[in-house]
């Protein structure tokens, strides 16, 4: 199963839940969400506080006053439910390195994951996520060079490296 930004933390939480007959995990430029919107939003509280009123006064579809991250506009429970800090999507937390990383220790699957060397900082450290897939047995990482989060011009060798991976590890 392959998740790529946003879609990695739908992967961890999808095999947390659901515990699936998935034979391996990719992840692509795997974000904290909480995190990194922490550092891109200074109005993260007002935005968070205006979801909740919004939710709690029965108009959870109401479109927050501004846009996010300076290019979308978010529902109020879409904004909740991603950026609380007690979301299930906080499967990936760098920026605060808590302790344990309840969702992620369970996977017990081999996993591969890489970055664009050219994203922020933050998508970079695949050492950290190493260490906290507790139990997986067989975690691969790697940096792509001169990329970013599009992997533009870079198609063929993320192929290659997910094909070569899939080989390796599942003699297909």
């Amino acid at each position: 199963m392959l998740g790529h930004s946003y879609g990695c933390n739908k992967v961890i939480y999808y095999y947390y839940k659901k515990h699936p007959n998935i034979l391996g995990i990719i992840l692509a430029s795997a974000p904290d969400m909480i995190g990194s919107h922490l550092l891109l939003e200074p109005d993260y509280k007002e935005l968070l506080a205006e979801a909740k009123k919004n939710i709690d006064n029965n108009e959870p579809q109401k479109l927050l006053h501004k846009m996010i991250e300076d290019y979308m506009y978010m529902s109020s429970l879409t904004y909740y439910n991603w950026y609380n800090e007690n979301s299930n999507l906080d499967n990936l937390p760098i920026i605060s390195n808590k302790e344990h990383w309840k969702q992620f220790e369970t996977i017990d699957v081999p996993i591969l994951t890489f970055s664009g060397s050219n994203e922020e900082d933050y998508y970079q450290h695949l050492d950290l996520l190493k260490d906290k897939a507790l139990n997986c047995n067989n975690f691969e990482y790697k940096i792509i060079e001169n990329t970013g989060h599009t992997y533009k011009n870079k198609e063929n060798e993320i192929a290659n490296l997910i094909f070569d991976w899939i080989n390796k590890n599942f003699n297909l």
